[in-house]
């Protein structure tokens, strides 16, 4: 039965079966609502039954979806199990490592990525470090932290830098803006509203503040915050347009609080920081592989629709946006 070998399909009928609804369980699977109603589609394909009756209020599990849920938290477990069984046995890892990362890919891509490293290595304890960009290149330069995700905008020439991904900057608006992620704007119109931005020092502020010079103009900034989160509530209450990533937005689109749309061709590169004159350790090196992969199957899968993979590429020793 070909579908379930997808256990990504599988853990996510399980979220809409808890959830009975598509919309929250998009959210809590961190995908667009359409992409889950075309994996659920695809799963009923599969499995040549129908799993979901829909209704105004969401959707009922049929007697094949009540079936198959009962049968997949037992399937889902063993496979955790094993995976985790596997790695154990492979990579006996101990010790402590502490992870700086962007507030704005806290729980799109470090908190699962942490998730899975944890389970494949319990003898490890993770400290993970939160704030800008250039906080956290300060925390791995310090050694407080053994590695950061950073924007590769951000000065390398102290670090081993590891680029991953780079992604569209977006402009964040309120629903009734009705921008759409396959629609990009311009940077003009961007300039001509009210702007909820992140205070500078800030690689995406950087970049936008840049952008805008060159066309000589700047920034109309209604309010600086110090976080996406903020920046998302002031958008959807109408203060103005916010410029962030995809991972900062994620959750307030599937919501359909906030709507949003690329900037031309502004985008933001982020890459894993080590010290060069500290060697990483075992533990750093899984951490950062654990990372990695999270992003690339975000990529794969397309639930990070805005950005492509840089796996491989090397850096320059000063980074610079893609």
């Amino acid at each position: 039965m070909a579908a379930l070998s997808d256990l990504r399909l599988l853990r996510n009928f399980v979220l809409v079966a808890e959830a009975q609804s598509l919309a929250l369980a998009a959210v809590r699977a961190n995908v667009s609502q359409p992409a889950l109603s075309k994996q659920m589609a695809a799963l009923e394909a599969e499995l040549g039954v129908r799993l979901l009756d829909r209704h105004a209020r969401g959707v009922r599990l049929t007697e094949a979806g009540d079936a198959l849920r009962a049968h997949a938290g037992a399937l889902l477990r063993d496979a955790d199990r094993v995976v985790a069984e596997i790695g154990a046995a492979a990579s006996h890892i101990s010790g402590e490592v502490a992870l700086g990362v962007v507030s704005s890919l806290r729980g799109f891509l470090v908190a699962p990525a942490v998730a899975s490293f944890v389970r494949l290595h319990p003898g490890v304890t993770v400290r993970v470090l939160e704030g800008t960009s250039r906080a956290m290149r300060e925390a791995v330069a310090d050694g407080r932290a053994d590695l950061a995700v950073i924007a590769t905008r951000e000065e390398a020439s102290p670090f081993a830098l590891r680029p991953f991904a780079t992604e569209k900057l977006l402009a964040i608006a309120p629903p009734e803006a009705r921008l759409r992620l396959d629609q990009p704007t311009t940077l003009e119109e961007v300039g001509r509203h009210n702007l909820v931005l992140a205070a500078a020092p800030n690689s995406i502020r950087t970049i936008l503040d840049a952008a805008l010079s060159r066309r000589g103009t700047r920034a109309v900034v209604r309010v600086e915050v110090e976080n996406a989160a903020t920046a998302m509530d002031l958008v959807r209450l109408g203060v103005g347009w916010s410029v962030f990533t995809f991972a900062a937005a994620a959750r307030r689109l599937a919501e359909r609080e906030v709507s949003a749309a690329p900037i031309g061709s502004l985008t933001i590169g982020w890459a894993l920081a080590t010290a060069r004159e500290r060697r990483a350790s075992a533990a750093a090196a899984a951490l950062a592989d654990a990372v990695e992969q999270v992003a690339l199957g975000r990529i794969r899968d397309g639930h990070w629709a805005t950005a492509r993979s840089l796996s491989g590429v090397a850096a320059e020793t000063h980074g610079r946006d893609s």
